[in-house]
This record gives C-alpha cells, sequence and structure tokens, in this order.
C-alpha cells in the first residue's frame, strides 16, 4: 500500500503558479498548513491513487489499490496514522447521498478522525465522482445517521465483501454457502448492514439449484432492502428517491448558474456541475461515458492518476493552433507511428460550454485556463496513447521548433480575423502531459463533469515520472 502513498517528506508544496495544480491549495511547507487542509491533502492523494473498483477482494484491496469507499476508508486510516495526523480515526458508516429517502439502505463507508483541539471530521477519499466525495467536512452533520464499524461489525463486514467480490466474479462454490448464509444470520443484528445483507442473499438465490430455497433468499434481498431490484414492486420507491434528487440537482443549478453568470469560484463551479451530472447518470445511465481499452470498456470517471501509472498511459492534444496552421496532419504522423497509435481519442472545442451544465472546459485545464481562451478557441483533439512522458515531450519539443520557427513572437492573424501573438505557453501546436495526474485530468479535458482528477487537488509526488527538461 505505501509503495505509492508519499511520506509527510515527500509532501512537497506547489509554488510555481503556472503549475497545472497550483491552486490545489497547498503552496506552503505541509506542516504549515491548517488542520483540515493536512487533511485534504491526504484525501487528494488517496483518492487518485486508488483504482475503482465495486467488488474488490477484501484479502487484497489494501495491497493492490483496487477498490470502493470501504477500501478508500480502510487506506485512510492507515495512512493518517502513519503520518502521525489526527487521532481517534474510526471507520463509519453512512447513508450515500444525504438527500435519500431515510429507508434508502447504504452500503457507503468514511471515515471520522479528530484533531487535538476535540474538533471532528468527516473524512470521504470514495474514488468515484459524486456529490461530497473527495471532501473534508468539519463539525458538520452532514449526515442524519453515522454508525462506527469495528470489532464484530468489522469482522463481519469483511466476510460480506468477500461474498459480494466471489458472488460478482463469479468465484463461490456450492460448499461456500453455508457459510455464508451464517454471516447473513448474524449480520441481521446490526440494521446497518441491511445493504450488503439484502445483496448477499441476492448472490446466494443465484447459486441455488433448489427453487424453493432460491425464492427464499430472493424474498429475504427484498425484506433487507425493499429498493433492490429483485422487488417487482420498487417503483414508487425509485420514483420518490428520483424526485428527491431532482430538487436537490434543481437547488445546484440554481447555485450553479449564478456563478456562471459572475464568472467566479470556478473550483465551485467544477464540483456542482459534477455533482449535477453524476445523479443524472443514476436516473439515465446512458450519459455514462465508456472508453474501450485492452479489451474492456472503462468508465471514464474511473480512469485515476493510478490507473495511468499501472498502464503507461499518458495524454497529447493537438490544439487550434496546430488546426490553424495547417500542420495537424504532420503532428498525428509523427506521435502516432511505429505502433503508438491513439488508444482513444476524441475532438471538443474547450471553448464551448458543456451541453449539459454549461461550465467552459478550458477552466477547468490549468491555473491560466480562463487566460488561454482566445488562443484555444477551435478544434482541439484529445489523444490517449500508451507511451513515457518523456518521450512524448521531447517529440513535442521538436516539432513545436520544426514547425513554428517562423511565428514564434509575431503576431499572426487568428481564426476570429484579429491578430493574436504567436506565443510559446499558448499558440505552441501540441500538449503532451507530464504526469500520471495530469494525464487524467487532460483526458477528461473535454468532459470535466467526469474528471476523478481535478486541477484543484495535489497531484501524488509518488505517481510522478522524473522529465528530463
Amino acid at each position: 500500500m505505501f509503495k505509492y502513498l508519499p511520506t509527510k517528506d515527500e509532501l512537497l508544496p506547489i509554488t510555481n503558479e503556472n503549475s497545472t495544480f497550483y491552486e490545489c491549495g497547498f503552496n506552503v511547507p505541509f506542516d504549515d498548513l491548517p488542520f483540515i487542509k493536512k487533511l485534504q491533502i491526504i484525501n487528494d492523494v488517496i483518492r487518485q491513487t486508488l483504482i475503482p473498483n465495486g467488488s474488490p477482494n477484501p484479502n487484497t484491496e489494501q495491497e493492490t489499490l483496487i477498490g470502493n469507499c470501504q477500501t478508500a476508508a480502510i487506506v485512510s486510516i492507515e495512512y493518517l496514522k502513519s503520518l502521525g495526523i489526527g487521532k481517534n480515526h474510526r471507520m463509519v458508516f453512512c447513508q450515500r447521498r444525504p438527500y435519500d429517502p431515510p429507508d434508502v439502505r447504504t452500503t457507503h463507508a468514511a471515515v471520522l478522525v479528530d484533531d487535538n483541539d476535540g474538533n471532528t471530521y468527516f473524512f470521504d477519499a470514495t474514488p468515484y465522482v459524486a456529490s461530497n466525495y473527495g471532501k473534508v467536512l468539519e463539525n458538520t452533520k452532514f449526515y442524519e445517521h453515522v454508525e462506527i464499524i469495528n470489532g464484530e461489525k468489522f469482522d463481519l463486514l469483511f466476510f460480506l465483501k468477500e461474498l459480494k467480490y466471489k458472488g460478482d466474479y463469479n468465484l463461490l462454490e456450492q460448499k461456500d454457502i453455508p457459510f455464508y448464509v451464517e454471516i447473513l444470520s448474524e449480520s441481521l443484528k446490526y440494521p446497518i448492514f441491511q445493504g450488503y445483507i439484502s445483496k448477499g442473499y441476492e448472490i446466494l438465490s443465484k447459486f441455488l439449484d433448489n427453487k424453493s430455497d432460491s425464492d427464499k433468499f430472493v424474498k429475504e434481498a427484498i425484506k433487507a432492502n425493499p429498493y433492490s431490484k429483485l422487488n417487482p414492486e420498487r417503483a414508487p420507491l425509485i420514483k420518490n428517491r428520483n424526485l428527491l434528487m431532482q430538487k436537490q440537482i434543481a437547488i445546484w443549478r440554481e447555485e450553479l448558474t449564478d456563478l456562471l453568470r459572475s464568472n467566479t469560484n470556478f473550483k465551485r463551479q467544477l464540483e456542482l456541475a459534477q455533482n449535477i451530472y453524476q445523479e443524472l447518470k443514476v436516473m439515465d445511465n446512458s450519459l455514462e461515458i465508456n472508453v474501450p481499452l485492452f479489451g474492456k470498456n472503462y468508465k471514464m470517471t474511473h480512469m485515476t492518476p493510478k490507473f495511468f501509472k499501472d498502464y503507461g498511459l499518458n495524454t497529447i492534444m493537438i490544439k487550434p493552433s496546430a488546426y490553424y496552421a495547417g500542420v495537424s496532419a504532420t503532428i498525428r504522423e509523427r506521435f502516432l507511428h511505429r505502433g503508438h497509435g491513439a488508444l482513444y481519442e476524441y475532438s471538443t472545442n474547450l471553448t464551448a460550454p458543456t451541453p449539459i451544465c454549461k461550465i467552459l472546459p478550458m477552466l477547468f485545464s490549468h491555473t491560466l485556463g480562463d487566460k488561454y481562451v482566445r488562443a484555444m478557441n477551435g478544434k482541439s483533439t484529445i489523444i490517449l496513447l500508451q507511451e513515457k512522458a518523456n518521450v512524448l515531450y521531447k517529440k513535442k519539443k521538436e516539432l513545436r521548433n520544426e514547425l513554428c520557427k517562423n511565428m514564434w513572437n509575431r503576431n499572426i492573424k487568428w481564426s476570429d480575423g484579429e491578430d493574436i501573438y504567436w506565443h510559446k505557453s499558448t499558440t505552441n501546436l501540441i500538449h503532451s502531459t507530464d504526469s500520471p495526474s495530469e494525464a487524467s485530468m487532460h483526458f477528461m479535458m473535454g468532459y470535466p463533469e467526469q474528471q476523478i482528477m481535478t486541477r484543484f487537488m495535489y497531484p501524488n509526488p509518488k505517481l510522478e515520472e522524473e522529465l528530463e527538461k
């Protein structure tokens, strides 16, 4: 686990105001940060270093860093303790959404941690994009009910997760069933586990040959969770839940509209847009963006920096200046030769509002994004490659020097009919990413509502590749 998580000495501030991640808020030595900001930096690091998986193997999730909210909670507690940050760390179960009906079952985990002054903080490093994931909240009555998971509850949770893992990956054997029936029976005394209990009975019902026993387990699954897909009468419940969700979305939209009108608080704009989009996906899964890679489909929101690190992925962008100068084909040919073809690509205009939330992607691509809007107006092509950052960086420099040598530092007639200063930071034809954190964020540049890594997060230095500039 700690192979990819930095020590306190490795947590260095970002002091270059031109850095992509300068606005993460970590610009002074770590020890000089307020306690809540230290927690937020650690939260950022953990969240981007996990690879999302809804059914992780509880025997290996800490080692592989592949998992869900419970994985994040377990890793968070161990990592915070190793850094000596906070005390009284405890894993809790809480509502997935604070605006859900009270009878919605939860399997959502987070962490409570105290400072030396008796203040309690809510710490949620869940590696998904959704409301309040990746946030640290202080003394906030955010959820109606929070239950500490320790002792017998923690032990039972392990086996409940193991059952889900085996069931979802078709690893459950007939000889295992009596043991897990006993686990489910033991878990019934803890109502907080009803979400897992329902899923467990659903899994067991599919592995039983005896229809009578199978039907009995289906009934138990519905009893534990009336929202279960097995419940033929759940439609009114889902309708009511969606109605409450739509009311919350309307509140978020109103706030976002005000911020868009005033062109302020870009961080909050992105947070609101992500909240809106992800909840809309709950009601309409056609909004999910999937990326076909290596014979599988991956949700774009699941492609964390750790995912990019493990698969050796980086991102390049052919900029509007390349298309305007007529050299986009040359750039594509140089970058995509010798078997290093595009794994995935899409074209977009980073200065055009997104279709649903109307936010401007360029503002969420870089600290100086608002200053680059005019130079980035037009077609950009985002390309995913399996190549080292150093190789891409050298190729990018060579191409810029070759293709722009007679244009640097001159006024050039731009696509809007007005002159633009041809500058090495803006109209420079091609961009390539320097690290997995930047690669993840910039791959989703055209879809900021999907970004699991944002420019307002601190990039994990243990994932970085030493770039020879």
